[in-house]
């Protein structure tokens, strides 16, 4: 078996608690994979389940860099991409955009992507956001990160949305 996570719940840790029925397992704090034998399939699931009900996944607020909407470049792209790569222990850094008037944002058709192009070659990029509820807010803050994306041989540095919320007042 195979399993992803989210901050606050560690995958490795669980795999440990199970190790007296597990044949192998391996893997990070975010994803891991195990082996059992399948007689055993319904003890795994049933003590993995109650292991996950006793250690809730906790919201951890990660560190972010204030960033402008005018910091969106090839130039600081290009001074971040520098840093790499990232990994687990290395993470790529998170970036924190205030105050959005959310009027300037344009969404997909189907109302759940946020896709604003802000510059000749840049863009506000967030793929299933809530786009209904963040209309009805005047103001929001982005936290992602920057990347590129090419398309029909243009490329643009994007802003990458990870997270939205309402800025404070």
């Amino acid at each position: 078996g195979s399993c992803r996570s989210t901050d606050g719940f560690n995958v490795v840790d669980a795999f440990n608690e199970l190790k007296d029925i597990l044949l192998t397992a391996g893997g990070h704090a975010f994803a891991g994979g195990c082996t059992f034998k399948k007689s055993d399939f319904e003890i795994f699931k049933n003590r993995f389940i109650r292991y996950a009900e006793e250690h809730p996944t906790v919201h951890v607020e990660k560190e972010t860099i204030d960033m402008k909407l005018t910091d969106i470049n090839f130039d600081n792209y290009s001074l971040i991409k520098s840093f790499s790569p990232y990994g687990e222990e290395w993470s790529a850094p998170l970036f924190k955009i205030s105050r959005i008037n959310t009027r300037s944002l344009f969404f997909s058709r189907d109302g759940k992507h946020i896709l604003t192009q802000i510059g000749q070659s840049t863009r506000l990029t967030g793929f299933n956001q809530p786009c209904d509820e963040i209309s009805k807010i005047p103001f929001i803050d982005m936290v992602g990160s920057l990347r590129t994306s090419s398309y029909r041989g243009i490329t643009n540095i994007e802003f990458f949305i990870k997270e939205t919320k309402e800025s404070a007042k």
